[in-house]
């Protein structure tokens, strides 16, 4: 029977979810042999990608430190469930889901985006990666007769507004945010799985698309550009109507204290319209959920 995403216990509106494990297959021959005698699995990576529109609670996990730091569990069950439909109805009930189990995890965030039009809304694309206890052991369980909770419906957001220096940019089509950050993957004592995971580096960077070519005026070719505090908007949506009130403490924004700012790209062709995109490159980057938009 098919299945779905669904509701994890870490974030809710999920809509993909995939497994990964990056397995690296070892072919062992006899000498002189052109086929494989053995097969062993060599390194292996196991990690599970989601995508959801909970933006808020997203960027809340971690005491608000998730887009910088993720969210690392230990000692207790991360699960990251697939929900079974059911014949002539929605989903399954009790027992009969499938779902992926492992104790110690970490879970970073990889890009939000949101674009104009979108009636997707804003989107956060996240990477949940398990340890092995000793590198042998597999880290990751999947269960078939997992029960699942309850949903619930998270706040969804679209394109809002930024800010470079203070000035608000006109024609903005898209806002994306790149935590850039790098894992390194520990694996020692001969150990086929990670033991381990490291922040080896982050390299955030917040792109504004707008579709302005005079922007060029003032970011190409400004390698000084710097020292600009950067605020970006996802503008909360509002049930029953369209979006909640700018001074309402209900959106979220993605800020730099100090960045580097400079023109991307900029690209036109005949008659539709040109689009730049504005790269800014921060030391730290900083999320807030439940603010206004100023």
């Amino acid at each position: 029977m098919p299945h779905v995403s669904y509701d994890t216990s870490f974030c809710k509106n999920v809509r993909s979810t995939g497994y990964n494990d990056s397995a690296a297959i070892i072919l062992d021959r006899p000498s002189g042999s052109a086929d494989p005698g053995r097969i062993y699995l060599g390194n292996s990576e196991p990690m599970v990608n989601l995508q959801s529109s909970d933006i808020a609670t997203i960027v809340a996990l971690n005491t608000g430190t998730f887009i910088s730091a993720g969210l690392c569990v230990t000692g207790s069950s991360t699960t990251i469930p697939l929900a079974k439909r059911a014949d002539c109805g929605v989903l399954a009930s009790g027992g009969a889901h499938v779902s992926f189990v492992g104790n110690d995890v970490i879970i970073i965030p990889t890009q939000f985006e949101v674009r104009q039009d979108s009636e997707d809304g804003a989107t956060c694309n996240l990477e949940a990666r398990f340890r092995s206890s000793d590198g042998i052991t597999a880290p990751i369980t999947v269960s078939d007769t997992a029960t699942l909770a309850a949903a619930t419906l998270g706040t969804s957001f679209g394109l809002g507004t930024a800010f470079i220096n203070d000035i608000e940019l006109d024609f903005i089509t898209g806002i994306v945010v790149n935590p850039g950050i790098q894992l390194l993957m520990h694996r020692y004592g001969g150990g086929i799985f990670p033991r381990k995971h490291y922040i080896q580096f982050r390299e955030p960077t917040i792109d504004i698309m707008v579709e302005d070519a005079a922007v060029a005026k003032d970011f190409i070719n400004r390698f000084g550009t710097t020292n600009y505090a950067v605020r970006a908007f996802f503008r909360a949506r509002a049930d029953g109507s369209s979006f909640a009130l700018d001074a309402a403490e209900l959106h979220v924004r993605f800020s730099f204290a100090s960045a580097f700012s400079k023109l991307e790209t900029l690209e036109a062709a005949q008659s539709g319209n040109g689009s730049s995109t504005i790269r800014c490159h921060g030391k730290a980057l900083v999320a807030t959920a439940a603010v206004a938009i100023a």
